[in-house]
Protein backbone atom coordinates (compact mmCIF):
# COMPACT_ATOMS: atom_id res chain seq x y z
CA UNK A 1 0.00 0.00 0.00
CA UNK A 2 2.72 2.10 0.81
CA UNK A 3 4.37 1.67 -2.83
CA UNK A 4 1.32 2.39 -4.05
CA UNK A 5 0.35 5.41 -1.97
CA UNK A 6 3.70 7.14 -3.28
CA UNK A 7 3.55 6.11 -7.04
CA UNK A 8 0.30 7.49 -6.88
CA UNK A 9 1.32 11.11 -5.38
CA UNK A 10 4.34 11.11 -7.97
CA UNK A 11 1.87 10.56 -10.67
CA UNK A 12 -0.20 14.12 -8.91
CA UNK A 13 3.15 15.64 -8.85
CA UNK A 14 4.06 14.93 -12.84
CA UNK A 15 0.51 15.42 -13.98
CA UNK A 16 0.44 18.82 -12.35
CA UNK A 17 3.77 19.75 -13.37
CA UNK A 18 3.03 18.71 -16.60
CA UNK A 19 -0.72 20.81 -16.53
CA UNK A 20 1.64 23.83 -15.36
CA UNK A 21 4.06 23.56 -18.73
CA UNK A 22 0.99 23.45 -21.12
CA UNK A 23 -0.93 26.68 -19.69
CA UNK A 24 2.40 28.28 -19.28
CA UNK A 25 2.66 27.33 -23.10
CA UNK A 26 -0.42 28.42 -24.13
CA UNK A 27 -0.86 31.60 -21.97
CA UNK A 28 2.52 32.41 -23.42
CA UNK A 29 1.40 32.37 -26.98
CA UNK A 30 -1.58 33.96 -26.15
CA UNK A 31 0.89 37.17 -24.74
CA UNK A 32 2.68 37.06 -27.51
CA UNK A 33 0.28 37.36 -29.94
CA UNK A 34 -0.18 40.83 -28.76
CA UNK A 35 2.71 42.35 -29.96
CA UNK A 36 1.11 44.97 -32.17
CA UNK A 37 -0.28 46.30 -29.05
CA UNK A 38 2.58 46.74 -27.52
CA UNK A 39 4.75 47.78 -30.07
CA UNK A 40 2.25 50.70 -30.73
CA UNK A 41 1.75 51.53 -26.60
CA UNK A 42 5.87 51.63 -26.50
CA UNK A 43 5.69 54.47 -29.31
CA UNK A 44 2.71 56.12 -29.11
CA UNK A 45 2.04 60.20 -28.87
CA UNK A 46 -0.24 62.82 -28.21
CA UNK A 47 -3.44 63.67 -30.44
CA UNK A 48 -3.36 66.76 -28.79
CA UNK A 49 -7.44 66.29 -28.68
CA UNK A 50 -9.30 65.58 -25.83
CA UNK A 51 -12.74 63.64 -25.72
CA UNK A 52 -15.85 65.31 -24.33
CA UNK A 53 -16.61 62.56 -22.34
CA UNK A 54 -13.50 62.10 -19.78
CA UNK A 55 -11.67 64.65 -21.08
CA UNK A 56 -8.55 62.37 -21.80
CA UNK A 57 -6.14 62.79 -24.72
CA UNK A 58 -7.45 60.51 -27.79
CA UNK A 59 -4.05 58.67 -27.29
CA UNK A 60 -5.44 57.28 -23.95
CA UNK A 61 -7.99 55.07 -26.64
CA UNK A 62 -5.16 54.43 -29.30
CA UNK A 63 -2.49 53.37 -27.22
CA UNK A 64 -2.99 52.74 -23.26
CA UNK A 65 -6.59 51.49 -23.37
CA UNK A 66 -5.74 48.10 -25.76
CA UNK A 67 -3.24 47.32 -23.64
CA UNK A 68 -4.69 47.33 -20.53
CA UNK A 69 -7.62 45.54 -21.76
CA UNK A 70 -5.78 42.84 -23.38
CA UNK A 71 -3.68 42.91 -19.83
CA UNK A 72 -6.83 42.49 -18.23
CA UNK A 73 -8.21 39.74 -20.47
CA UNK A 74 -5.02 37.68 -20.45
CA UNK A 75 -5.05 37.51 -16.50
CA UNK A 76 -8.59 36.73 -16.47
CA UNK A 77 -8.27 33.84 -18.54
CA UNK A 78 -5.35 32.61 -16.68
CA UNK A 79 -7.13 32.87 -13.42
CA UNK A 80 -10.48 30.76 -14.75
CA UNK A 81 -8.01 28.22 -16.33
CA UNK A 82 -5.75 28.08 -12.89
CA UNK A 83 -9.20 27.40 -10.94
CA UNK A 84 -10.31 24.57 -13.04
CA UNK A 85 -6.59 23.01 -13.10
CA UNK A 86 -6.76 23.20 -9.88
CA UNK A 87 -10.31 21.98 -9.27
CA UNK A 88 -9.53 19.14 -11.35
CA UNK A 89 -6.47 17.96 -9.21
CA UNK A 90 -8.43 18.33 -6.26
CA UNK A 91 -10.75 15.87 -7.60
CA UNK A 92 -7.89 13.70 -9.33
CA UNK A 93 -6.20 13.67 -6.12
CA UNK A 94 -9.68 12.64 -3.90
CA UNK A 95 -10.52 9.90 -6.66
CA UNK A 96 -7.17 7.92 -6.47
CA UNK A 97 -7.67 7.32 -2.64
CA UNK A 98 -10.96 6.07 -3.92
CA UNK A 99 -13.27 9.10 -1.96
CA UNK A 100 -15.65 11.58 -3.71
CA UNK A 101 -15.11 14.93 -4.19
CA UNK A 102 -15.09 16.61 -1.24
CA UNK A 103 -15.51 20.02 0.05
CA UNK A 104 -12.45 20.24 2.55
CA UNK A 105 -11.19 23.17 4.18
CA UNK A 106 -8.21 23.01 2.17
CA UNK A 107 -10.47 23.24 -0.87
CA UNK A 108 -12.66 25.82 0.44
CA UNK A 109 -9.81 27.73 1.38
CA UNK A 110 -7.95 27.59 -2.24
CA UNK A 111 -11.59 27.71 -4.48
CA UNK A 112 -11.89 31.20 -2.38
CA UNK A 113 -8.63 32.55 -3.43
CA UNK A 114 -8.71 31.94 -6.78
CA UNK A 115 -12.53 33.26 -7.01
CA UNK A 116 -11.33 36.63 -5.42
CA UNK A 117 -8.52 37.21 -7.57
CA UNK A 118 -10.96 36.56 -10.43
CA UNK A 119 -13.87 38.98 -8.95
CA UNK A 120 -11.09 41.28 -8.66
CA UNK A 121 -9.89 41.05 -12.28
CA UNK A 122 -13.54 40.81 -13.13
CA UNK A 123 -13.82 44.43 -11.39
CA UNK A 124 -10.85 45.88 -13.53
CA UNK A 125 -12.72 45.00 -16.45
CA UNK A 126 -16.16 46.94 -15.66
CA UNK A 127 -13.88 49.98 -14.55
CA UNK A 128 -11.86 49.65 -18.34
CA UNK A 129 -15.52 48.94 -19.81
CA UNK A 130 -16.35 52.23 -18.54
CA UNK A 131 -13.41 54.10 -19.35
CA UNK A 132 -14.19 52.41 -23.21
CA UNK A 133 -17.25 54.06 -23.43
CA UNK A 134 -16.57 56.83 -26.09
CA UNK A 135 -15.51 54.45 -28.69
CA UNK A 136 -18.00 51.70 -27.78
CA UNK A 137 -19.55 50.39 -31.45
CA UNK A 138 -21.56 48.37 -29.13
CA UNK A 139 -25.30 48.39 -27.72
CA UNK A 140 -28.73 50.18 -28.02
CA UNK A 141 -29.14 52.62 -30.53
CA UNK A 142 -26.43 51.84 -32.61
CA UNK A 143 -27.05 51.21 -36.03
CA UNK A 144 -25.53 54.36 -37.19
CA UNK A 145 -23.65 56.24 -34.43
CA UNK A 146 -20.29 55.69 -32.84
CA UNK A 147 -19.35 56.22 -29.85
CA UNK A 148 -20.86 57.40 -26.15
CA UNK A 149 -24.67 58.34 -26.42
CA UNK A 150 -27.42 59.25 -24.30
CA UNK A 151 -27.64 55.72 -22.50
CA UNK A 152 -23.98 55.36 -21.80
CA UNK A 153 -23.45 58.39 -20.29
CA UNK A 154 -26.87 58.64 -18.41
CA UNK A 155 -27.13 54.99 -17.11
CA UNK A 156 -23.99 52.69 -18.53
CA UNK A 157 -21.51 54.64 -16.97
CA UNK A 158 -23.02 54.71 -13.66
CA UNK A 159 -24.02 51.47 -13.74
CA UNK A 160 -20.14 50.36 -14.61
CA UNK A 161 -18.85 52.31 -11.56
CA UNK A 162 -20.92 50.83 -9.31
CA UNK A 163 -20.24 47.13 -10.76
CA UNK A 164 -16.60 48.06 -10.12
CA UNK A 165 -17.30 48.58 -6.67
CA UNK A 166 -19.61 45.58 -6.18
CA UNK A 167 -17.22 43.24 -7.97
CA UNK A 168 -14.46 44.56 -5.55
CA UNK A 169 -16.03 44.48 -2.68
CA UNK A 170 -17.60 40.62 -3.72
CA UNK A 171 -13.43 40.42 -3.87
CA UNK A 172 -12.92 41.23 -0.14
CA UNK A 173 -15.57 39.19 1.00
CA UNK A 174 -14.53 36.20 -0.59
CA UNK A 175 -10.72 36.72 0.09
CA UNK A 176 -12.00 36.73 4.09
CA UNK A 177 -13.45 33.08 3.02
CA UNK A 178 -9.96 32.27 2.99
CA UNK A 179 -9.68 32.25 6.77
CA UNK A 180 -13.62 31.56 7.54
CA UNK A 181 -13.86 28.93 5.04
CA UNK A 182 -17.59 28.87 4.72
CA UNK A 183 -18.85 27.66 1.46
CA UNK A 184 -21.91 29.81 1.85
CA UNK A 185 -20.07 33.15 1.59
CA UNK A 186 -17.87 32.24 -1.74
CA UNK A 187 -20.96 31.92 -3.24
CA UNK A 188 -22.82 34.93 -1.84
CA UNK A 189 -19.76 36.93 -2.67
CA UNK A 190 -19.98 35.65 -6.67
CA UNK A 191 -23.70 36.14 -6.65
CA UNK A 192 -23.76 39.43 -5.35
CA UNK A 193 -21.69 40.52 -8.45
CA UNK A 194 -23.63 38.43 -10.75
CA UNK A 195 -27.05 39.53 -9.53
CA UNK A 196 -25.37 43.34 -9.86
CA UNK A 197 -23.81 42.86 -13.12
CA UNK A 198 -27.30 42.10 -14.61
CA UNK A 199 -29.80 44.62 -13.20
CA UNK A 200 -27.21 47.26 -13.81
CA UNK A 201 -25.05 46.35 -16.19
CA UNK A 202 -28.56 45.39 -18.58
CA UNK A 203 -31.73 45.80 -17.18
CA UNK A 204 -31.14 49.48 -15.85
CA UNK A 205 -29.46 50.80 -19.40
CA UNK A 206 -32.47 49.10 -21.65
CA UNK A 207 -35.24 50.54 -19.54
CA UNK A 208 -33.82 54.11 -20.02
CA UNK A 209 -33.27 53.09 -23.56
CA UNK A 210 -36.85 52.13 -23.99
CA UNK A 211 -38.56 54.83 -21.70
CA UNK A 212 -36.20 57.88 -21.92
CA UNK A 213 -34.07 57.63 -25.50
CA UNK A 214 -36.88 56.17 -27.56
CA UNK A 215 -39.74 57.98 -27.29
CA UNK A 216 -37.95 61.38 -28.15
CA UNK A 217 -34.90 59.68 -29.47
CA UNK A 218 -33.75 62.58 -31.90
CA UNK A 219 -34.15 64.70 -29.34
CA UNK A 220 -32.02 62.98 -26.74
CA UNK A 221 -29.21 61.30 -29.34
CA UNK A 222 -28.56 64.96 -31.31
CA UNK A 223 -25.62 66.27 -29.21
CA UNK A 224 -24.38 62.60 -29.64
CA UNK A 225 -24.59 62.22 -33.40
CA UNK A 226 -23.09 66.45 -33.51
CA UNK A 227 -19.74 64.71 -31.92
CA UNK A 228 -19.91 61.77 -33.58
CA UNK A 229 -19.90 64.07 -37.42
CA UNK A 230 -17.85 66.12 -35.78
CA UNK A 231 -14.86 63.32 -34.76
CA UNK A 232 -15.26 61.64 -37.66
CA UNK A 233 -14.45 65.28 -39.66
CA UNK A 234 -11.37 65.08 -37.98
CA UNK A 235 -10.11 61.52 -38.47
CA UNK A 236 -10.47 62.18 -42.15
CA UNK A 237 -9.02 65.51 -42.19
CA UNK A 238 -12.16 67.31 -43.45
CA UNK A 239 -12.86 69.76 -40.53
CA UNK A 240 -11.09 72.26 -42.57
CA UNK A 241 -13.45 72.60 -45.65
CA UNK A 242 -14.87 75.40 -46.77
CA UNK A 243 -17.98 74.95 -48.90
CA UNK A 244 -18.40 77.39 -52.08
CA UNK A 245 -21.65 77.88 -54.46
CA UNK A 246 -21.27 78.27 -58.07
CA UNK A 247 -23.92 79.54 -60.07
Amino acid sequence: PQATGNALKRFVIWGATGISILLSIVFGSIAAGHWEIVLKFVNGTSFGTADPVFGRDISFYVFLLPLLEAIQVWFLGASIAIMLATLGMFFVNFSFRGVGFLLTTGVKAQASFIVALILLIVGIGHWLNRWGLPISDRGLGREFIFGALYTDLHARSLALLIITVIALSASLLVLANVYLKNIRILVGGVALWGITAILLGSVWPSAVQRLTVNPNEFTKEEPYIERNIEFTRRAFGLEGIAEQSYP
